[in-house]
């Protein structure tokens, strides 16, 4: 499954720069006609499983090590300076220009051939045929709160939303008039991104008392299908293993032909991480030992199409550094967590240190 800034992502990549502004309208037209969450009208009933907790290795010394490292909740603060914020944003906003589609109604204009049964389809009875086409400029009459909407799509307060909007160069503002509903929309859309990498920029987690108990997070009912998003696995907690992605599957068939890899588990997404742009929940905990007994790492991993964080934008990657701090105050760096994109990225951040 992808995230919303990964679609994005994708849609400007297919789309080219001239179209990549209008990525994000993309999706959301994309989303409005299909979605690849929704379940399969029809589908094979005998294929159906439910995939059972192997309690044994949720409970071996191995695992209960690893969860102790990191079933600790946090809690955050933040300090960002609203000034800072204003910069951030408005800055955003200039380097991107806020690009619209202008609106534009097209008028076609031809003749056609008529007769006392009214209009002939036969072309032969069409005398002279022309067209013309002409594209006329028209503004939307819809009046809008700019500084109201902006401000509830990003909850920042209507005040810190004037002060960015008034920092605006006057060509980029100018587009509000052209297309004001995706003006609306797109500075929502940056000024979010901004502000979600300032703030996990600013970001301090601290640990609770509080934990998350290994039978409420693995005790789940969790149902696929075999052949489809469902594999035979021996190494995970529960005997079977359901994938959401082609990278995930490649992942898990890895990790079961490595000898390195002793134990992982797929993490339940009741597992979560809190963050100021939304929960977050990691995709993998993992135990590896080295084959001599020389080492054992604890890992917890997120998998994505690409192991680059750079890559990553607004919210997706706020999350990713957010849960890089996190896991740095439970664990006290004692698990490792990165992101990979395939198992050999997987084995390099093992045993980095090896």
């Amino acid at each position: 499954n992808m995230s919303q800034d990964e679609k994005v992502t994708a849609v400007g990549n297919a789309v080219g720069e001239e179209f990549s502004p209008a990525a994000n309208e993309f999706v959301e037209i994309l989303d409005s006609v299909f979605d690849i969450n929704r379940e399969k009208y029809i589908s094979n009933a005998r294929s159906s499983v439910q995939l059972r907790l192997k309690r044994d290795k949720v409970m071996s010394a191995d695992f209960q090590e690893l969860w102790d490292e990191i079933d600790r909740k946090t809690y955050y603060q933040i300090d960002v300076d609203d000034d800072q914020l204003v910069e951030v944003c408005a800055e955003r906003l200039n380097s991107d220009g806020v690009t619209v589609t202008v609106l534009e109604a097209v008028v076609d204009k031809g003749s056609m051939s008529v007769n006392d049964f009214g209009v002939n389809d036969d072309v032969t009875m069409v005398k002279e045929a022309s067209t013309a086409r002409q594209i006329i400029g028209v503004h939307s009459q819809v009046k809008h709160d700019l500084i109201g909407e902006i401000a509830t799509g990003t909850n920042l307060l209507r005040t810190t939303v004037y002060r960015i909007l008034m920092k605006l160069r006057a060509t980029v503002f100018g587009n509000y008039r052209r297309n004001p509903e995706e003006f609306i929309r797109r500075c929502i859309h940056l000024i979010n991104d901004a502000k979600s990498s300032l703030v996990a920029e600013n970001i301090t987690y601290y640990a609770t008392d509080d934990k998350w108990d290994v039978d409420e997070v693995f005790d789940q009912t969790i149902t696929g299908h075999i052949g489809e998003d469902v594999i035979e696995v021996k190494k995970n907690v529960y005997d079977r293993l359901k994938y959401d992605s082609d990278v995930e599957f490649k992942l898990a068939e890895a990790m079961e032909l490595d000898s390195d890899i002793d134990t992982y588990a797929k993490i339940p997404t009741s597992f979560k991480i809190s963050t100021p742009v939304g929960n977050y929940s990691p995709d993998w905990a993992i135990i590896a030992k080295k084959s001599d007994g020389s080492k054992k790492v604890f890992f917890v991993a997120e998998s994505k199409g690409s192991d680059d964080v750079s890559h990553l934008r607004g919210v997706e990657k706020a999350k990713i550094d957010c849960a890089t701090k996190h896991f740095e105050c439970v664990s006290n760096n004692r698990v490792r967590y990165a992101v990979v994109s395939n198992f050999d990225q997987l084995k390099k951040q093992l045993f980095v240190q090896s």
